[in-house]
């Protein structure tokens, strides 16, 4: 069915042929028709992307502890996406990347640049699929409300050089096999504190379709804001639900770092 409003929805936001569009968020209209709606304003020119993070793959447990997963294969398409993820995923000339627990799907052009050689260790920052997609400058559509989970907030965080970048999980690899990644960001919650300071620069765009919010925006923008901001607090990005343990101790990592002499930093 073709949608030529979907389209025009789009294009308002800013969505031009050949972008590289990162997408996320429950879906407003049927899926297939807005997959296929986004593919053919994008052109075969353009490049459409999905997260599929398999967050059930990685924990903090260790040693006997840790937990017989089953074989998985690249391809294979967590229950945590959402509607709109999936059908990238499902979509039969998608192409995953390699990482077992932080992997994005991608059509089009530049499909096979973005998911080629994902690192295993810090998957979200240098020469990830995410990095790729600053690199060309690419935009992020989040159907839906704002669902910090698939932010590209990551990037400013590790290109910020952060204490608590470095942590490490335990991940389970397609053969079921465990092994330590470092650069496991874990809370994604803080990111909701960046929407309306996007809004105000206009680093996002917004609109309304069918009762469902679109936000569109730039990834340069948007990670440039995010180390802008953790220039002046490097607990910036980190939420403030006095529960959460794990930006605790993120909080009390950059305590610790600030505290130490510049000297003892360095070494």
């Amino acid at each position: 069915m073709d949608r030529p409003d979907v389209r025009q929805h789009a294009t308002n936001l800013g969505i031009r042929a050949g972008d590289t569009l990162l997408v996320s968020g429950p879906c407003s209209i049927n899926v297939s028709i807005l997959l296929a709606q986004l593919l053919k304003l994008l052109t075969p020119s353009g490049t459409l992307v999905a997260a599929g993070y398999r967050l059930e793959r990685r924990t903090q447990l260790s040693g006997d502890d840790l937990p017989v997963l089953p074989h998985i294969t690249p391809d294979y398409a967590s229950d945590g996406l959402s509607d709109l993820q999936a059908a990238l995923w499902g979509h039969s000339d998608a192409i995953a990347s390699g990482h077992p627990v932080y992997p994005f799907a991608a059509i089009g052009h530049n499909a096979e640049y973005i998911t080629r050689n994902q690192p295993f260790q810090y998957p979200l920052g240098e020469n990830s699929p995410m990095s790729k997609m600053h690199q060309l400058n690419g935009k992020i559509l989040t159907v839906g409300n704002f669902n910090g989970r698939d932010s590209v907030l990551p990037l400013a965080e590790v290109w910020s050089d952060l204490p608590y970048i470095r942590r490490s999980a335990m991940v389970c690899g397609f053969d079921s096999s465990w092994r330590q990644m470092n650069g496991d960001l874990r809370c994604s919650q803080g990111y909701e504190r960046m929407e309306s300071i996007l809004r105000q620069a206009r680093i996002v765009r917004s609109t309304d379709v069918e009762g469902i919010p679109w936000q569109c925006g730039s990834i340069q923008g948007i990670v440039s804001m995010g180390m802008e901001l953790l220039k002046g607090d490097q607990t910036g990005l980190l939420c403030t639900n006095p529960d959460c343990e794990d930006c605790m101790e993120a909080r009390a990592m950059v305590r610790e770092s600030t505290s130490l002499p510049s000297r003892e930093r360095e070494l």
